[in-house]
C-alpha cells in the first residue's frame, strides 16, 4: 500500500521537469519574437492536480492510515492481554479477586469490542485501497486491466458481503441446525441489527 501511496503522491505536485520545459519554451518564444512580453514565474505556478489524482490519494492515504492504526492497536491489545494473563502471586482467594478485577476492567474499558473491531477496520482499509486502485486503473489504464482487476475486487467484495450477511438471515446465531460458519465481528453486528 505504501508503494502505491508514494507513487500516486507524486501526481499532486508539479514535476520540476515540466516547469523547466515550460520556462524554456516561453524563453525560446521570447527570443524568437523580441516584441513578446518577458516570461514570468506564473508559468511555473500554473499546476493544479487533477480530480482523479486527489481522489486516488485520499483513498490510498486513508487506507494506509487505517491499516497502520490497526497495527498499532493490535500491539496495544497484545500488551493489554499480556497484562491480563500475567501471573498472580498470593493466596488463591487473592488470585481470584485480582483475576476478576482484571476481567472487569477489560470489560469496562470495552477491550473485547476494540479487538473485535480491528478486522472490520482492516476490511474497510482494504475496500478503500481497492477503490483507489480501481479509480486509478479506470482513469489511466487500458480497460482490459481495469476489467480484470474489477472482477477480482468484485469477487472479494461479494465474498465479504455474503459472509457478513448470511448469518443474520439463517436463524438463531447459536442453533446447530442453522449454524453458519461465517462468524465474525461484522457478521455479529448484522445479526444483532437484523434480529
Amino acid at each position: 500500500m505504501t508503494a502505491f501511496c508514494v507513487e500516486s503522491f507524486q501526481n499532486l505536485s508539479q514535476n520540476p521537469v515540466d516547469t523547466t520545459n515550460a520556462l524554456l519554451f516561453a524563453l525560446s518564444l521570447q527570443l524568437a519574437n523580441s516584441s513578446s512580453p518577458v516570461a514570468d514565474a506564473s508559468i511555473a505556478n500554473a499546476f493544479t492536480p487533477t480530480k482523479h489524482d486527489v481522489q486516488i490519494n485520499v483513498l490510498y492515504f486513508i487506507s494506509l492510515a487505517f491499516a497502520l492504526s490497526v497495527s498499532s492497536v493490535c500491539i496495544l491489545g497484545k500488551q493489554w492481554i499480556s497484562e491480563y494473563e500475567k501471573d498472580i502471586v498470593g493466596t488463591p482467594c487473592d488470585a481470584v479477586r485480582v483475576r476478576q478485577m482484571r476481567y472487569d476492567s477489560l470489560e469496562a474499558w470495552k477491550v473485547p469490542q476494540i479487538i473485535a473491531a480491528l478486522p472490520v477496520v482492516l476490511i474497510v482499509a482494504l475496500l478503500l485501497f481497492f477503490s483507489g486502485l480501481l479509480v486509478q486503473l479506470w482513469h489511466v489504464s487500458e480497460h482490459t486491466t481495469a476489467i480484470a482487476v474489477s472482477a477480482v475486487v468484485a469477487s472479494t467484495a461479494l465474498l465479504v458481503i455474503i459472509t457478513t450477511f448470511a448469518p443474520a438471515y439463517c436463524g438463531n446465531w447459536h442453533s446447530r441446525a442453522s449454524f453458519v460458519p461465517f462468524r465474525s465481528p461484522q457478521a455479529w453486528l448484522c445479526f444483532v441489527a437484523y434480529r
